[in-house]
Parts: C-alpha cells; structure tokens; sequence
C-alpha cells in the first residue's frame, strides 16, 4: 500500500478514540474553568454585613449576609422611620424603666439568649443611668426559638415574676437572667435568690401561664416590622425610627441627643 492510500484508508476511519477522550476533557476543562471565574466574580461583587442582630430564618434584619448584587441597589436608610400606626403603644401594663412621660421613648424587642441582645443590655444601661428622666427605657420580648430553644422559657420567667412581684422585681430579675443561659431550674433557683417564692414561678413556667404574654409581644413586634434582635424603637416627636441591631452607646447617643434636641 503507498503512502497516499494510507492516508486514504486513516481519513476514512475517522478520529481515534483517544483524540475524541482528550478533547472531551479539554472542553469539559474549559466549562468548569468559566464557571469558578463566575463564581469568584459574584463572590467579589456581594457584601458582608457584620452580624449584629440574631435573625429569624426569613429575617432580612441586620446580621445576614447579602446576596450577590445582580443589579444595582439603592441604600438603605442606617436607621429607618417606622409608621407609628404600626407600633403598640406603651402603656403602664409595660415593662418601664423610666417615666412613660419620658421625650424620648426605647421600646426594646429582645431575646434573654441573643448574644448582641446581651451586649446592647449593658448599653441601654447606660443610656438610662445617663440620661435618667429624659428617657424611658421600655422592654418587650422577642424570644427566637429556632436560634436559642431556652429563651421563650427565659421570657415567661422573667413575666412570672412581674406578675408576682411587680415592674421593679421585673427589671431586678432581668438583669440576672440576661447575663447567663438558664435552664427552668436556673430561673427558678434565681427567683428563689432574689427573695421569691421559687414554687410559685415554678408553678408559673410548667403550666406556661405567661406564654401567651410572650407570644403577645412577639406579634406586636412583627406588626412593627421587628426581623431580629435586638431591634429597638426610638419614640420622639411624633415619631420613630428602628435601631436595628446592638449598636454601640455612641451611635444611640447621638440618635437621642437629636431626638431630645427637637
């Protein structure tokens, strides 16, 4: 056979097989190389946020990641106004550190277990021990059982006690409770330690007398538009705007000191 029937008899034969298994991993080389780049690049364009508020699971509060920016977004106010008419006034049947007169109103929607909502305790402490009669400092529960199983407990505890001993011993066994992780014996012992009757707070929490009061509050700061916690509403003038997150004693200070110079 010469050389050119060769040739011939190859062409009729068509591609071997190893060059069709080598091309085949080029190409599928390629499309995984244009897919990481793509992935890399969305990854380059999305934003952390830094976490400072505990979310629910379909929060989009402050303390979630952002998704990739597909198109451009306009900002979102730091601290957004909230419609009034959303918000359940405070009343004396509150929990109230500070006089309900006060010019500048905090209601704080809270979890005892949050992390951030434990950090932002000590601030609101100080604002209140700063500011004193100015402001009145307004405490609702918002406890997130799929984050942190114990606190609906840890908030009908601390509303057994208001119930049996009123605002003071409220914000007195609060204080405690905040600082910690309580199972129901811990809350009970606690109780007991600040002069309560132990049995009767135990009585409170197996039968879940206050339940229903958390499970109020949790509705009205979801019709307030409460997504995480802590998330703290600042009432002034008329109006109100959302602290969405632990925020440091600084930045709630200046939201105040303009508040209070209205």
């Amino acid at each position: 056979m010469t050389t050119d029937e060769n040739t011939s008899t190859n062409s009729k034969q068509g591609t071997s097989p190893l060059t069709v298994f080598i091309i085949a991993i080029l190409i599928g080389g390629a499309f995984l190389i244009g897919k990481l780049y793509s992935e890399v690049t969305l990854l380059r364009q999305g934003t952390a946020v830094t976490a400072k508020t505990d979310t629910t699971a379909t929060g989009t509060a402050q303390g979630n990641t952002n998704q990739a920016a597909a198109q451009p977004q306009a900002p979102q106010e730091t601290f957004p106004t909230v419609d009034m008419a959303s918000i359940d006034p405070v009343t004396d049947k509150d929990h109230i550190r500070g006089d309900l007169g006060a010019k500048v109103v905090l209601v704080e929607y809270s979890d005892n277990e949050c992390p951030y909502c434990k950090t932002f305790h000590t601030t609101m402490q100080q604002i209140k021990d700063e500011y004193k009669d100015d402001v009145a400092w307004v405490y609702r529960q918002f406890p997130l059982e799929q984050l942190h199983p114990d606190a609906p407990k840890e908030a009908e505890a601390t509303e057994c006690v208001a119930d049996l001993a009123g605002n003071d011993a409220f914000w007195k066994y609060l204080d405690k409770v905040i600082e910690t992780s309580n199972d129901q014996a811990d809350l009970v012992k606690l109780a007991t330690s600040q002069g309560l009757s132990g049995a009767k707070i135990e009585q409170c929490l197996t039968n879940g007398d206050q339940a229903d009061a958390v499970d109020a509050d949790l509705t009205s700061g979801q019709k307030a538009g409460i997504q995480g916690t802590p998330g703290t509403l600042l009432i002034a003038n008329g109006t109100a705007k959302l602290i969405p997150g632990a925020y440091p004693y600084n930045e709630v200070k200046k939201l105040i000191d303009e508040a209070l110079a209205q």
